[in-house]
Order: structure tokens, then sequence, then C-alpha cells
């Protein structure tokens, strides 16, 4: 439990590990006029500790709320600011900003982002590998990468009042992928943009749903692929 208004500062080789390899939980609870900061020791420079790391080996949700997240992320990890590994967590008014490789990455389990700002991070604002997330009310601004990038299989949920300027390109990137199960892409006033190959297809018989209003963009070579050698459907 770290209470509002604590400022926790990393060395360049420190990272705070929660429920890895067996059960714990973070419970960073701070306030609108007393946040908690999470930054490093020996200045304001992108990688300048690692992250802030949530395993998957435990039931119990970590939550993180009214603060700041900044100058951290590793390339030898393979880390952003936040790196969220079959957890399931929750961020609440959290501004992620200035990290390297992403302000957060995920590989695999549940997050939801309500209220939050991602800012001037290396990379994507929020990338995806593996996983599911719900994201409202949230700021994408001047990350070199995309404001989200993801698989088209992951289901990104909500996705309602999200921003995006001055990133590398103001777009949802959904990469190269089979969708195999049922998957909506949901209204959003960012478009989507396809940068490979979206096959629907599978045993389960998926569809895709595109919501109503939704723009979706290609790139030489995206395209969406449906009912190719094995059953699938669209529905937009």
């Amino acid at each position: 439990t770290i209470e509002a208004g604590v400022v926790v500062k990393f060395d360049s080789s420190a990272e705070l590990v929660v429920n890895y390899q067996s059960p714990g939980t973070l419970q960073a609870v701070g306030t609108a006029s007393q946040p908690i900061t999470f930054t490093s020791s020996s200045g304001t420079a992108q990688g300048s500790w690692i992250a802030i790391y949530l395993g998957g080996n435990g039931p119990a949700a970590s939550q993180i709320t009214y603060a700041t997240v900044e100058n951290g992320g590793s390339y030898g990890y393979t880390r952003g600011g936040i790196q969220i590994s079959g957890a399931s967590a929750s961020f609440d008014h959290v501004t992620i900003r200035n990290n390297l490789i992403g302000g957060v990455t995920m590989n695999g389990g549940s997050a939801t982002f309500t209220n939050c700002t991602l800012d001037g991070n290396g990379g994507n604002g929020f990338d995806i590998v593996a996983g599911s997330a719900t994201v409202t009310g949230s700021a994408f601004t001047n990350n070199s990468g995309y404001p989200i990038g993801a698989p088209a299989s992951v289901q990104l949920n909500g996705m309602s009042g999200l921003t995006a300027s001055g990133n590398a390109k103001d777009v949802i990137n959904l990469r190269q992928d089979t969708i195999s199960a049922d998957t909506t892409w949901h209204a959003s006033v960012i478009p989507y943009l396809l940068t490979g190959l979206v096959s629907v297809k599978g045993t389960a018989n998926p569809t895709l749903t595109i919501e109503a209003g939704v723009t979706v963009e290609l790139a030489s070579p995206g395209a969406i692929e449906i009912n190719n050698g094995s059953p699938g459907a669209l529905q937009a």
C-alpha cells in the first residue's frame, strides 16, 4: 500500500515488481490534491529506471489512482513505464509520461484505464501483445509511436472519450493477426489503422463486429479477409 502524497524514486537498476512467482498486490491510491509520484532518482531521461511490473501469479487486482509514472522503461526487459504481464489492474487519473519503449506495455491479463494521460513516451502510448483492455476518457499525446498498438484479435473495450494529438500518427494501430473468437471494434473518434492482413476465421466461427461510426484505415498491405479456409463473419 502506497499512501496518497508519497513520492517513490528509483535508481537506474531499480523496479517495483508485484505478483511475480507468488501472489502480491499493489494499492497505490492517491487523491487529486495528494497524488503519488513514481520517478527517477537521477534525472528526467527516458529509461532512468526500469518499470512497475505487475505479474500474473495472484487473483487480486492491483490499482493505481491519481498518480504519475515517469522516466522509466527498459530495452533490456522490453518494458514500458508500466508492464502488465497476466495481471488484473486498474488505472484512474494516472499520468504516464516520458517512458522508454512505451507508456504501458502489456503481454497478458486485463486492464482498465479511466481518465488517464499517456504523454511523450518512446514508442506507443499503450502497446499490447496479448490480453484485453478497457480504455475510456483518456488522452494520448506526443508519443513517438501510436496512441494504442495491438494485434487485431485483442479485444479493446470502452474506447469512448478518447483524444489523440501529436503522436507519430493519431490512430489505433491493429497489427496483422487472425481473429478466431468474436471480437468487436468499438466506436471511437480515433480511427483504426490496419497495418497487415487481418483474417477472421476459425473453428469457433468467429464474428468481427465493427460498430457504427468507426473509421478503418488500411495501410499497404492492410486487408480484411473473411471466411477463407474456415468459418468467419463480418458484421459492419
